[in-house]
């Protein structure tokens, strides 16, 4: 009795139902056939992000705070997104001067018998490129401090602090940077002897070791590289099959053959090195061979400088913005200005492709293609106004003024001072005549009307490729059916 009680009571608690019905999905679900605005804003901005991230290989900062380095990239990396041809000449120009450093660093060790001792192949490409980058810092030997007192060569210079250590923010602690020219001054005057004598060693010069302490990583190249090569198949794609390309995406896209050329000159440039190297040199053997006394020594601004003197407290942002500036202009000449226009006015044309492209008013239109005509013609205008002027020597010595002087009020006065120098100099000097004084005034305007105007052109087409996503035509939003685009059988 007492079973059937129980089973009763059992059923009664938990009452019999039929088994549920699950729904299923199907074996196979295509991919959606649409894309959103924001997928479609991301995939633009990383790649161009990462595009620039990784092809920016910038130079050695011996400020040992965590963010100057950071600063100084970012600083970079904007240029390189509004003037990308100007970033581009500057990779080009440091593969030229590389080479000529590799090229005097082996003339320096020819004659010598094959061996462990013969330095020939030490240095490579990514030594060379890490003198240029300035990557050597000087550790003054008791000889560098005799002499002349007033002497550039003989200024205050401090060791570089070690990793251990922690720098103190103090005025008078300098450090200085042998440039590419002074590297190429050492091994004229006998640098070779101080490696064989053991006062410097090979672990200095190794390509090796320099290239170890770069961060560059295969891994995050390639994915850099087959996210860049997916969004130009997409674009591929969308022409094929007569989908709309929106603004944002061709701006993209024109920016990437900057970078990829940008990144193979830079190919064996060491990237993101946080640590220069401390050699142990006589300074005053950095004076060219052929000095003397009738002869002016390089101002400590110009190409020609055999080495930079710095303090290590300028590590403010505003600081950095000038020394990445100061980078820049430094490989500035009347060549790399030709060249830089040539490349403008490709980057004009490139933008011009979307010249019948859809818009979301006619006005739109027009401003985007004045401003691709004017891309390309302003840099073209501003190099014959600035051919033969000397504007590079003037661009090299405020940038690098500007970047040593401390405190951002100072810095402020600093450019003050510059531009009226400038117009004073370019305008009034060498007591022109009334005419002539009132032609290098329009000269002066028109120069600063050509730079604005081309900073404004770069500018709308920017904001445009952003703005006109708020109107796109039909067929924006829709993806690439690859199945009718790649062969099948």
């Amino acid at each position: 009795m007492m079973i059937p009680a129980i089973v009763s009571l059992f059923f009664w608690l938990f009452p019999a139902s039929a088994a549920p019905i699950v729904q299923t999905e199907p074996a196979y679900e295509p991919d959606p056939t649409q894309r959103g605005t924001f997928s479609l804003v991301w995939g633009c901005i990383s790649t161009l992000g990462l595009c620039i991230w990784t092809a920016m290989h910038p130079n050695v900062v011996p400020m040992r705070r965590k963010f100057p380095p950071v600063y100084y990239k970012a600083t970079l990396m904007v240029g390189a997104i509004i003037f990308p041809e100007i970033m581009m000449c500057m990779a080009i120009a440091q593969w030229r001067l590389a080479r000529k450093v590799h090229k005097a660093w082996q003339e320096a060790w020819k004659g010598e018998v094959d061996g462990v001792n013969n330095g020939k192949e030490w240095l490579g490409m990514a030594g060379a490129y890490f003198v240029v980058m300035g990557g050597y810092i000087v550790q003054p030997t008791p000889a560098s401090n005799q002499g002349d007192n007033n002497a550039p060569e003989n200024q205050p210079l401090l060791k570089h602090p070690k990793a251990s250590s922690r720098p103190q923010k103090q005025e008078g602690e300098l450090v200085t940077t042998i440039t590419a020219q002074g590297f190429m001054a050492l091994l004229k005057n006998n640098f070779k002897n101080d490696i064989r004598s053991g006062q410097l060693q090979q672990a200095q010069f190794d390509h090796f070791i320099i290239e170890d302490k770069g961060k560059s990583s295969t891994v995050a190249k390639t994915i850099v590289t087959l996210q860049v090569l997916w969004m130009i198949v997409q674009i591929g794609g969308r022409v094929r099959e007569g989908l709309p390309v929106t603004l944002l995406e061709a701006s993209v896209a024109v920016q990437i053959p900057y970078s990829i050329i940008s990144f193979f000159f830079w190919w064996n440039k060491p990237l993101d090195v946080g640590e220069p190297i401390a050699i142990t040199v006589d300074i005053n053997s950095l004076r060219p061979l052929d000095h003397n006394q009738t002869q002016t020594p390089p101002e400590p601004h110009s190409p020609r400088a055999l080495f930079i003197t710095e303090n290590i407290s300028h590590d403010s942002f505003l600081h950095m913005v000038f020394r990445a500036a100061y980078d820049v202009v430094y490989y500035f000449d009347q060549r790399l200005e030709f060249f830089s226009a040539i490349t403008a006015i490709i980057n004009g044309g490139l933008h011009a492709t979307m010249w019948n492209a859809y818009f979301p008013t006619p006005i739109e239109r027009l401003l985007w293609r004045t401003a691709c005509i004017g891309m390309g013609l302003c840099p073209v205008i501003y190099y014959f106004l600035v051919r033969g002027q000397g504007f590079e020597r003037r661009l090299q010595q405020a940038t690098f003024g500007i970047r040593n002087v401390s405190g951002v009020l100072k810095q402020q006065i600093a450019i003050i001072k510059f531009v009226w120098d400038f117009c004073k100099e370019f305008v009034g000097g060498e007591k022109r005549k009334c005419h002539s004084v009132c032609g290098r005034i329009a000269h002066v305007i028109l120069l600063g009307l050509v730079v604005d105007a081309y900073v404004m052109c770069i500018l709308y087409l920017t904001v445009e490729s952003f703005v006109s996503l708020r109107k796109l035509p039909v067929g924006s939003y829709t993806l690439v059916e690859w199945s009718s685009i790649i062969p099948h059988f």
